[in-house]
Order: C-alpha cells, then sequence, then structure tokens
C-alpha cells in the first residue's frame, strides 16, 4: 500500500511542478498589452472594423452631438409655434370674415327695404343651418381632451389637437369644470374655453 501512495504523491508533485511552468513561461508569446505601442493597438483595432478616437476627438464629437439635438428641437419648436401663429391668423381670419358678413347682411337689409319678410326670414333660416350646436357633457375625472374630442365630433370645432393646444397655451386645461355645455360652431377658441371654465349645473 505504501508503494502506491507514494506514486500517487509524485504524480501529484509532478503535475504541479508541470502547471507551475506552463503558468509561467507558457503564455509570453501573447505579450503584455502595456507593453504595446498604442499606434500598434490603433492599427490591429481599425483592421477589426471599430473606430478609435483620442479624448479630445471624443469630447468634439459629443458636443457637436448636443449641439445638433439643439438644433433639431429649436427647429421643432419653430414648427409648433408657426403652426400655433397660423392657426391664430385663422381664428382672426374667421372672425373678420364672420363679423364683414354680419355687416353686408345690415347693409343688403338697410338697402333693400322692398324685399318682403318671407325673403328675410328664409335668409336667416339658412344662416342658422350652418351653425351647428350641440351639448357636451363633461364627466368627473375626464382630461379636458374629452371635451375637444367631443366637440371634433359633434362638428363644432375643425381640431380638437388645436382646441388642445390653445387650453395648455392659456393654462386653461386644468380649469375645465366637469358639466353639460351648450356650444355652437360660431363660438370662437376664447368663448368656448370661458363657457367650459365657468360652472354649468347639469
Amino acid at each position: 500500500m505504501k508503494q502506491h501512495v507514494r506514486a500517487f504523491a509524485i504524480g501529484l508533485l509532478t503535475s504541479g511542478i508541470l502547471l507551475l511552468a506552463i503558468y509561467l513561461f507558457g503564455n509570453s508569446s501573447s505579450g503584455n498589452l502595456e507593453d504595446t505601442e498604442p499606434e500598434e493597438l490603433i492599427s490591429v483595432l481599425e483592421n477589426q472594423g471599430y473606430a478609435v478616437l483620442t479624448q479630445d476627438e471624443y469630447i468634439a464629437y459629443s458636443v457637436d452631438q448636443e449641439d445638433a439635438e439643439e438644433a433639431d428641437s429649436d427647429a421643432e419648436n419653430g414648427d409648433e409655434s408657426d403652426t400655433n401663429d397660423d392657426s391664430a391668423d385663422d381664428e382672426d381670419n374667421n372672425d373678420e370674415n364672420s363679423n364683414n358678413e354680419e355687416n353686408s347682411n345690415d347693409e343688403d337689409s338697410n338697402g333693400n327695404e322692398e324685399n318682403d319678410t318671407e325673403g328675410n326670414e328664409d335668409d336667416a333660416s339658412s344662416e342658422d343651418s350652418d351653425v351647428v350646436e350641440a351639448e357636451i357633457t363633461l364627466e368627473d375625472d375626464a382630461p379636458p381632451s374629452t371635451i375637444s374630442n367631443a366637440l371634433e365630433d359633434e362638428g363644432i370645432i375643425d381640431d380638437a389637437w388645436d382646441f388642445n393646444e390653445y387650453l395648455e397655451d392659456n393654462d386653461l386645461s386644468g380649469s375645465v369644470i366637469p358639466g353639460t355645455y351648450e356650444i355652437d360652431s360660431d363660438m370662437s377658441f376664447s368663448e368656448i374655453s370661458d363657457i367650459i371654465t365657468t360652472y354649468s349645473e347639469d
């Protein structure tokens, strides 16, 4: 039995010495990265498809990226303000056109006293038929976009998104009061917002 134990001990000792020799001397061919020149490392990385930047180049690149992102966001904000300006101009133009039409209707009625009352009633009924009236109900805890969508669905306003933007721009989106409102298509965004931010009994 002693011979078996001695043979086993000699085998362990021999394998330990071989592993130590391989560890110390076997990996010397790969070299140490710290000993390698940076130009050699750069060329190896570029050959493998990587881009190598110095710290100064990286900083300049990141600053350029931030500037480009800011320019893009400024351009987007500019487009949005142009859209808001256009919608405000459209509202002003619509108000002016309706005022001009009312003035021309007044002049026509004053200048044409010979027209019988039936003709005037027909004109009034055709004007009334163009006006869309609706009763809109806003429930508790409903967002203002709910009433905007309802107004668009009823044909009171052309675009719910524009009305939501109007409420946001004028800090009225948090002031909308739940209730039932009677609104017609002749009203401007300002008149509608005055109505929906004032208490209405159900």
